[in-house]
């Protein structure tokens, strides 16, 4: 009793623990200690790589929007000025 239990999930191509423990839709969160699992129950941590590769593959796609809408800003103004 008192017992706390995390699972990590290493599996990288896709987040499977979270889906079978219900926390799919669930962030893991960093903070100044390192990464947070998400919790399944009081006593069930999750991690998964997975879901840390889907993080950044987010934030990659989100840098990339914002690189593309600059250029096109750049290139308005360029036409503007012609």
């Amino acid at each position: 009793m008192g017992k706390r239990v995390g699972i990590l999930d290493i599996d990288i191509c896709g987040p499977s623990v979270p889906r079978m423990t219900g926390v799919e839709d669930e962030e893991v969160r960093r903070s100044n200690f390192g990464w947070s699992p998400v919790y399944a129950s009081d006593t069930l941590g999750v991690m998964s790589v997975g879901k840390l590769r889907e993080r950044e593959r987010e934030r990659r796609e989100r840098r990339e929007r914002e690189e593309e809408e600059e250029r096109e800003r750049e290139r308005r103004e360029r036409e503007q000025h012609q």
